[in-house]
């Protein structure tokens, strides 16, 4: 499949790069402070950890609704749907439910089958994203050994703000509609600022694929509210407070198999899901010390009912998932040039849920000690070890080595070592679930044991002059006891196919990246970006499923400040990839894909704006492989106060 030319664009996307006055994107400073990967601000080019930023503006010039669509043709990331319009992310080869998600540094709670839904995140309240590729353990714990993505929530100012915007989205082929609302203001002064938000968005059905019974994307109804509040505790202490809530409606409809009457089961199923959070931030330094400390708390609880058409059988499922999280840290500089810290997380979890049988209550904590130390100029060297406490899987350590050496203000070169490890989720362990539609069932396996990782990476990024950044990067992974849906080898009633999970020994991830921008003009810039992967079951010598070996991602931008006028057009081509059938043997080869989109974004006045965007302009997508929205045209209109 040949990509339209836009998408081999000087191979580009710039790392860690925010508001750069010479560039419309928002990767493109590379004195911008990141925190996401050490846990402690630094200039990104001089950050022991390579993190990748995506900022307020670019998101907005891209036409984001969700974390998801932001996310959608970022380097090294593909963004998968899921019948229920649930968007997960495949990073650096490794599957969602190895990618730790955080809030302001903090965990979200509930996750589906391991990983955290996107499109749970309004772009709204994102300020920007800070993205860690490569295993994480060592400093973020369980769940991190394909990498990190943090949102920084959006920070009140200190003057009356009032924002709202409406638009409506139409696909004609498939006559998918799809409506957003949403509203936000916030008011404050110079030691305190708070900000509330709402936002509403539906979306109907889909139906890929009319000759099957069922839908392809569930109708969506989803309601978020969220706020946050902040006050100066004088010399340089923060407190910061923030509140969030979601419900969702999904109906959708799945067919099912033939009945003894030779008629076809039919299911209708409809899942409500809310979730409530609350977390407190502090930060307070003094001297040469920095004290930080947060407490939050999140609620995710889900019922689903799904009733047969024909025999009119019904079946409830809930689940409800309390969390909580307390995290200290202490940091002290000892001269200018050696950093220590130590810290130590509290994470509790209590899960209550009619597929999990019997699924104890778990506590988890840990001690992080870290120390950066510049051995001389430009090499800085940062030694890391985490140890990590489970109330089911005992004690586990995870040390890393980083090394740094900038040879001129404007390049780093990084290399790291670290090893990582993700614990069994409950759904692994204790899982029981029939799905008489699609003919199987699965049932937990209560002897898994924790997946270990070794990570090597390296990567050079520097900015060749002041229109030009380039950014290579190499990683490599070998994860011991990786968990898996497997085929069991013992029998189901009526015939239908029996998973389960089990470790399958070793796998190995290899992922290369190019990266590029270029500002061709002060209102021109072009990015873009190559991913190679090579995947590996070590035991079977079988390619890892649904890892495609190539992608390529291109985005330009013109940003007409004179006309107040902003042109984004984006896109994503992914390699050819096997998918594993339900019997667990059969494999079938996704096709390739390409995805791209069009925003246009006009300011009228300082209190107007207008935007129209095309997105899936080449109508990607089909109901086996790929369910995501059809192409569909949105227009949308923003105004503020």
């Amino acid at each position: 499949m040949l990509c339209p030319i836009f998408a081999f664009a000087p191979l580009l996307v710039v790392v860690g790069q925010v508001d750069s006055s010479s560039s419309s994107f928002d990767l493109g400073d590379l004195e911008e402070l990141v925190v996401t990967g050490d846990g402690v601000k630094h200039r990104s080019i001089e950050a022991p950890t390579r993190t990748e930023v995506i900022g307020k503006k670019q998101i907005d010039a891209s036409g984001a609704r969700t974390l998801g669509e932001a996310l959608r043709v970022h380097p090294g990331a593909r963004i998968n749907t899921d019948v229920t319009g649930i968007q997960t992310i495949q990073l650096g080869g490794f599957s969602g439910e190895h990618v730790l998600v955080l809030i302001d540094g903090m965990r979200p709670a509930g996750t589906k089958n391991g990983s955290f839904d996107l499109s749970r995140i309004s772009a709204q309240d994102i300020e920007r994203i800070e993205i860690l590729k490569g295993a994480a353990s060592a400093r973020y714990g369980a769940g991190a050994l394909g990498g990190v993505i943090n949102i920084i929530t959006k920070k009140p100012g200190d003057q009356l703000k009032v924002r709202g915007m409406a638009s409506q989205g139409y696909g004609p082929a498939s006559e998918a509609a799809l409506s957003n609302l949403q509203v936000s203001g916030e008011l404050g002064s110079k030691q305190w600022s708070g900000r509330v938000g709402a936002n509403y968005l539906r979306r109907s059905s889909v139906d890929l694929d009319p000759e099957l019974a069922g839908t392809s994307l569930d109708q969506l109804d989803d309601l978020k509210l969220s706020g946050s509040a902040h006050t100066d505790l004088g010399e340089g202490g923060k407190l910061s407070f923030r509140g969030d809530y979601n419900y969702r409606v999904l109906n959708g409809i799945d067919g099912g198999p033939i009945l003894p009457r030779g008629q076809q089961a039919i299911f209708d199923r409809q899942a409500d899901v809310h979730t409530l959070g609350f977390a407190a931030q502090m930060e307070y330094p003094w001297d040469a010390d920095l004290i930080r400390a947060s407490l939050g708390y999140q609620f995710y609880g889900e019922s689903q009912n799904r009733i047969q058409r024909i025999e009119l059988a019904e079946k409830l499922e809930t689940i409800d998932i309390h969390q909580l999280l307390a995290q200290l840290s202490y940091s002290h500089l000892f001269g200018e040039n050696h950093l220590f810290e130590v810290g130590g997380e509290f994470f509790f979890d209590d899960i209550e849920a009619t597929r999990y049988p019997v699924v104890p209550q778990r506590a988890r904590g840990a001690l992080l000690l870290q120390d950066e130390w510049d051995l001389v100029e430009g090499l800085l060297i940062v030694p890391g070890l985490r140890w990590d406490f489970d109330s089911q899987f005992g004690q586990q350590p995870s040390p890393r080595l980083a090394f740094r050496y900038n040879p001129s203000r404007n390049t780093a070169l990084r290399v790291s070592w670290a090893q990582g490890f993700k614990a069994p989720l409950a759904r692994d362990l204790g899982i029981s679930f029939s799905n008489p539609s699609q003919g199987y069932r699965v049932e937990g396996n209560p002897d898994l044991i924790p997946e270990i990782s070794t990570n090597f990476k390296g990567s050079v990024d520097t900015e060749i002059n002041k229109s030009l950044n380039l950014s290579y990067s190499v990683s490599y992974s070998l994860v011991r006891d990786l968990i898996a849906p497997v085929v069991s080898e013992q029998s189901s009633p009526g015939g239908a196919i029996l998973y389960t999970y089990g470790n399958i020994d070793e796998a190995r991830i290899l992922a290369l990246e190019v990266q590029v921008q270029h500002s061709i003009h002060k209102y021109l810039t072009v990015s873009g970006s190559y991913t190679f992967l090579d995947t590996e079951n070590v035991k079977t010598k079988e390619q890892l499923p649904d890892r495609a070996p190539h992608a390529l991602s291109g985005r330009i931008h013109f940003d007409y400040q004179p006309w107040e006028l902003s042109l984004w057009l984006q896109g994503q081509w992914v390699d050819k990839r096997q998918i594993v059938d339900l019997d667990g043997e059969t494999i079938s080869q996704a096709p390739d894909y390409f995805l791209s989109d069009f925003h246009v974004r006009k300011d009228w006045s300082d209190s107007l704006t207008m935007d129209f965007a095309i997105n899936n302009i080449t109508d990607a997508g089909d109901p086996t492989f790929l369910t995501i929205l059809p192409r569909m045209f949105r227009l949308g209109l923003e105004w503020r106060q």
